[in-house]
């Protein structure tokens, strides 16, 4: 697979279709752009698009096109969310601040 893992799906959060995400990128701000499309594992659950990104009480929050609602959104828990390889942005060394390329 020459995919990137992002997130993985947690649990709903409320009624609009809001889910909890365990984060395995340290640039969510950028990787959670609204209209992002994330490839899903399993696959069947995806691909899913990016409807809204906030922080409550330190905890991700992101809703997608594809879950308007807290039934859908239940739906959407356990897979991981990837991006192609090609669209992964590059390392950068721990205590180097972030520049506009990456």
């Amino acid at each position: 697979m020459n995919d990137v893992l992002i997130a993985r799906i947690g649990k709903p959060h409320g009624l609009k279709g809001e889910v909890t995400v365990r984060l395995h990128t340290d640039a969510p701000d950028e990787r959670f752009a609204v209209g992002a499309t994330f490839q899903t594992e399993p696959a069947a659950n995806g691909p899913l698009t990016l409807r809204t990104h906030r922080v409550h009480n330190g905890i991700h929050l992101l809703s997608f096109d594809e879950a308007a609602d807290r039934t859908a959104a239940e739906g959407c828990a356990a897979p991981s969310c990837w991006v192609p390889h090609r669209t992964a942005m590059p390392a950068r060394t721990p205590g180097m601040p972030r520049t506009s390329s990456g």
